[in-house]
């Protein structure tokens, strides 16, 4: 699986709104299972006040499970900018990636500080929802004591649970992020 700055891959625009990714992650394991993870990374920025408009995102939201009265909600409750990256993981989930088949799993994370209610309380709000798309908070703490944590092997990748690796580059949109290896549950 590699990772990826978002703006450099056409198959990320598939909403027409040029939204992106801070990070996207594909991965095809041994048993064929395709995955997708995508990473909206706060540190300290703030989500964008942009609303999302229901007529512009209507077959998207619908694709989510979403009606207008929900969508309303989440965009009262601040949820746009987040709520755009998981319905866009879900178009990538549903067309696949490059004009592939489509994905048979897929994840939409903030990765944020641990102690960001605002980020903890949109990923909750989404949450809520039966989506298509797994949804949840990280926190940068947890995410770098998890890699921390695992026993360091020549070459500075570090052995997951399923003994696979996993090492971290720069999680930092704003850097060019250098391959990100990681394979198996044990790792997210």
């Amino acid at each position: 699986m590699e990772s990826r700055p978002s703006g450099r891959h056409p198959w990320i625009y598939t909403r027409g709104d040029r939204s992106g990714f801070d990070i996207a992650t594909h991965q095809v394991l041994g048993t064929g299972d395709s995955h997708l993870l995508t990473v909206e990374e706060k540190y300290i920025d703030t989500f964008s006040v942009k609303k999302v408009d229901y007529g512009r995102y209507q077959e998207h939201l619908a694709a989510l499970g979403l009606s207008k009265g929900a969508t309303d909600q989440l965009v009262a409750d601040g949820c746009s900018q987040f709520l755009r990256s998981v319905m866009l993981t879900d178009s990538v989930r549903r067309r696949g990636v490059r004009g592939g088949s489509g994905i048979d799993h897929a994840m939409a994370v903030v990765l944020a500080r641990a102690d960001d209610m605002q980020a903890r309380r949109v990923v909750d709000a989404i949450k809520g929802h039966d989506l298509p798309v797994s949804v949840d908070f990280w926190s940068h703490r947890t995410s770098l004591m998890r890699v921390r944590s695992k026993p360091r092997y020549p070459g500075g990748h570090n052995e997951c649970d399923d003994g696979t690796s996993l090492s971290l580059g720069d999680l930092s949109p704003h850097r060019i992020i250098p391959p990100l290896s990681m394979r198996g549950p044990a790792c997210a």
